[in-house]
């Protein structure tokens, strides 16, 4: 009866494997020592050659299935080119040649075959895998330091390009794809105004969200880090090199800005209007205030809550609160009367000077939108098409054919939005006009702060998180702190450009008092760092101490 062999034919790479020359080298070497040795080879006993690496300790799935169809009697022998073929590793090649014994397999190299019961033959094989690994570990470990040398030279050695990056092999010199560069200009841009959300940027631009997420938060800017960590070298090297830059560093800067306000006041949608939601902070632990509704009373409060942070309790560990009206009545008083109403001067600025640079980038985005526009409908075009000629099927179909349908849907939307900008684009005329306009807003905001009773909640919202944007060089978050002492609650704002202002809440109402929900003037007081303390009576005049 001819013996059935099992060959393992192996490559080490994929290019090795997609070029097929050495894998074809091999299967005729073996067809041609199998003819010899009058024996036959299966069909089934082919799914045992392909691409498999050749360093030790690296996964060999394809020997792994040879050794565990060895007690399944699918063939008598197994059969190598030659022994570095069998095994580069010498523990493995112990473990394979035991199973191979136990199940009455015979081994043969060539037309030459090993006697697994004979020591001199198990030797010879051992000392194969041991001179084989050597190399194989040298090999690895000298190719690891060329691309690490190659790599401190600029040139890419590790993972794919960085994003909207190119890179000439032949002149070794970077370059940038124009039209992967305007995306991440448009998506930033998006971003960084708040209009939309990453998942809802990677969805019109046909991008993985995460992806996505990750090339604006660190491959943007003029650095990349290659790493190369191999512990069975004992190496471990970060290499940064220069790149051309996608966005300018305001602009990274801003992105992260805006990172680091969602985790905070601008997370997720704000259930209940609370104006220094996410913004307001107990001083003693650092933790931020809740805010919620009086128990059987009708005004709002932010409460301090028992044992928020384990890791980081509170030394005062009682529950209290604050009057929700009384602090941010006086924090955006403070604010105001230091900043101005921010949103209605941005607005003012925008519509009195049009950036041009703009329009003609928001032109451009346009042309881009309606050419992506036009992929999808050729998309669409070869998805029927291949429902005719019978090449897909109509599930499939239905749930691609839906996936180009939203993103053109998105896409349109956008066209919209920037046709309705371009549009209201001012003459030279309305322009000057506008000008003349903002001068006398800024002139008005100095001499006249009436102007705070008519701002809407959100344009308070608006220059609450203008100033709290970001943290303070401790790196603690910038808000309204506070903290409770006795009869009293002191809290201090801490806000860009140093922002500073310090005062008291009194808890205690005034003797004279009728009114239970008396104003801030009748029973508040409190004092800022800017001048000495001023205390009010019960009908509000103030008075000077000292």
């Amino acid at each position: 009866m001819a013996i059935r062999f099992a060959p393992i034919i192996r490559v080490s790479t994929e290019s090795q494997e997609a070029q097929g020359e050495s894998l074809r080298t091999q299967r005729t070497q073996i067809i041609n020592y199998v003819k010899t040795l009058g024996g036959i080879i299966p069909e089934h006993c082919w799914q045992y050659t392909g691409q498999e690496h050749a360093t030790p300790g690296q996964e060999r799935s394809k020997l792994e299935k040879l050794l565990t169809d060895a007690s399944k009697n699918v063939f008598d022998a197994v059969i190598v080119c030659e022994p570095s073929r069998w095994s580069r590793d010498n523990v493995r090649n112990e473990q394979g040649l035991e199973i191979l014994l136990q199940n009455k397999i015979r081994f043969f190299s060539g037309t030459t075959e090993y006697d697994l019961h004979d020591p001199q033959a198990r030797m010879f094989l051992a000392l194969s895998a041991v001179i084989s690994q050597f190399q194989a570990r040298m090999q690895s470990k000298k190719s690891i330091e060329n691309r690490i040398h190659r790599a401190k030279r600029g040139i890419p050695t590790c993972g794919k390009l960085p994003y909207g990056r190119t890179f000439d092999r032949k002149t070794n010199t970077w370059g940038i794809n124009p039209e992967k560069h305007k995306k991440i200009i448009w998506a930033a841009d998006q971003y960084i105004s708040g209009e939309k959300g990453i998942l809802e940027i990677a969805q019109v631009l046909g991008m993985n969200a995460q992806a996505l997420w990750k090339t604006m938060r660190q491959r943007c800017g003029d650095k990349w880090e290659m790493s190369f960590c191999f512990s069975d070298f004992n190496i471990d090297e970060t290499i940064q090199i220069t790149i051309p830059r996608l966005l300018s560093e305001e602009t990274i800067a801003a992105i992260h800005k805006k990172m680091e306000a969602n985790k905070t006041y601008t997370h997720g949608h704000i259930k209940n209007k609370y104006l220094l939601g996410r913004m307001i902070f107990c001083e003693h632990c650092g933790l931020a205030l809740v805010g919620d509704r009086h128990p059987g009373r009708k005004f709002r409060i932010y409460k301090h809550q028992k044992h928020q942070d384990i890791s980081r309790p509170c030394p005062r560990n009682t529950r209290w609160t604050i009057r929700a009206d009384e602090i941010e009545d006086i924090v955006v008083s403070e604010l105001f009367k230091m900043f101005g109403d921010v949103k209605s001067i941005e607005k003012a600025a925008k519509r009195a000077i049009p950036d041009l640079e703009r329009i003609q980038d928001l032109r451009k985005q346009k042309k881009d939108f309606e050419k992506d526009l036009a992929d999808i409908a050729r998309s669409k075009g070869r998805i029927v098409q291949a429902i005719a000629d019978g090449v897909m099927e109509n599930d499939d179909a239905k749930l691609k054919m839906e996936e180009l349908k939203e993103r053109g849907r998105l896409l349109e939307e956008q066209i919209h939005i920037i046709d309705a900008q371009i549009e209201n684009v001012p003459t030279e005329e309305e322009i000057n006009n506008e000008a003349k306009f903002l001068q006398k807003m800024l002139t008005a905001k100095a001499k006249h702060p009436r102007r705070l009773a008519l701002m809407s909640w959100d344009d308070k919202r608006a220059l609450c998180e203008t100033v709290f944007a970001g943290k303070d060089i401790h790196g603690n978050r910038l808000g309204v702190y506070i903290r409770k002492e006795g009869k009293a609650i002191h809290y201090t704002i801490r806000g860009i450009l140093n922002t500073n202002i310090a005062g008291t809440i009194s808890l205690e109402k005034p003797k004279n008092s009728i009114d239970k929900d008396n104003s801030i003037a009748k029973c508040v007081s409190y004092y800022t760092e800017r001048g000495p303390p001023v205390s009010r009576s019960p009908a509000g005049t103030a008075q000077r101490q000292g």
